[in-house]
């Protein structure tokens, strides 16, 4: 349920619990209780409130839970049902209950609620070998690089699949990568998903008529975007083209740090490409990396190799021959 005053809610209900009969208290629940400390005058106070605003868990029956929203001596006339998108009232299964209230009881887990994802499904998917939601699956949604190793962050629906709860810090051994026979197929619809939108913001880039709005719109597809920066594309091909669109997109968001990261990484598989067969070298992923590289660096050596590698091999993705035409014709208004 959510309430604009979550914690009057909560002083209320501990009231009524006070006045209901033994073993008919109504359980109740608000996650993320913490304190904060204010000073005011030179006065220290202790103020109680709810990271995850007006929300308010209540365990009970259809008819208790609409008693507390009728007017009645308690006045809960603010409370009203959390609804889902076809407005219905959402419940909440026991057992993910009880393990998000003990997620959100242990100090140990670095968690957060956040509104739901768009794409997530294009996420790697993993099983939790820890944590309160053990054996439930999660979706990847950061990784990082540490000086203790990679550490983790995931994301699973929860309340109905109104919302994301993201676990962070996970260690390796907190996951189990799934094995799906689509795993190739979800890769090559995720890279498709990333190009399509670099894509898109490229062109808008080369557009003369390119307004403020339309800026700020790019700029928060592009940092969607970048948020997938640490994900794993398992094939070559996949990999390298995915690597070429994120140092454009550092490049885009000018990301100083981002994109020196990022070209390291193309850089490196262009190397790995030149230790090929002749016959491997020039493949559409390498025009792509020199496309990516030349809009990092404005160095022409990595514009004309990409041109002299669409002039001789004519390839027949439209778009690799979109994006060569783009730095052939044009300037990024960056």
């Amino acid at each position: 349920m959510t309430s604009s005053e979550p914690q009057q809610i909560h002083d209320t209900l501990i009231k009524i619990n006070e006045a209901l009969p033994d073993g008919s208290a109504i359980q109740f629940f608000i996650p993320y209780v913490t304190f904060k400390t204010y000073h005011i005058s030179d006065k220290e106070i202790l103020q109680k409130y709810s990271s995850l605003r007006r929300f308010l868990f209540v365990k009970g029956t259809k008819g208790q839970m609409d008693l507390l929203k009728e007017r009645n001596p308690w006045t809960l006339s603010k409370l009203r049902y959390y609804l889902n998108h076809a407005r219905q009232p959402i419940t909440i299964r026991d057992k993910e209950m009880q393990a998000f209230r003990a997620m959100c009881a242990d100090s140990r887990i670095d968690c957060e609620i956040w509104s739901t994802v768009d794409d997530l499904e294009l996420n790697e998917k993993v099983k939790l070998k820890t944590t309160p939601f053990k054996d439930w699956e999660a979706r990847i949604i950061e990784r990082k690089r540490t000086k203790n190793g990679i550490r983790f962050t995931v994301g699973l629906d929860v309340v109905g699949g109104t919302m994301l709860l993201r676990i962070k810090d996970l260690k390796e051994e907190d996951i189990e990568r799934t094995t799906s026979p689509d795993r190739k197929k979800q890769e090559y619809k995720f890279v498709e998903w990333v190009k399509t939108h670099i894509k898109t913001v490229i062109d808008h880039h080369t557009d003369a008529s390119y307004t403020d709005a339309q800026k700020e719109e790019d700029r928060k597809i592009l940092k969607k975007v970048w948020e997938y920066r640490f994900s794993t594309v398992s094939s070559p091909t996949g990999r390298r083209h995915f690597r070429a669109m994120m140092l454009i997109c550092a490049r885009l968001l000018q990301d100083k740090d981002g994109c020196k990261k990022m070209q390291a990484l193309v850089e490196k598989e262009l190397n790995e490409i030149a230790q090929d067969t002749p016959s491997k070298q020039a493949t559409d992923s390498w025009a792509c990396l020199q496309v990516a590289m030349y809009i990092a660096t404005k160095n022409p050596v990595y514009r004309d190799a990409a041109k002299e590698y669409e002039k001789k091999y004519q390839p027949k993705s439209a778009f690799l021959h979109s994006l060569i035409q783009v730095v052939r014709r044009f300037e990024l208004n960056i």
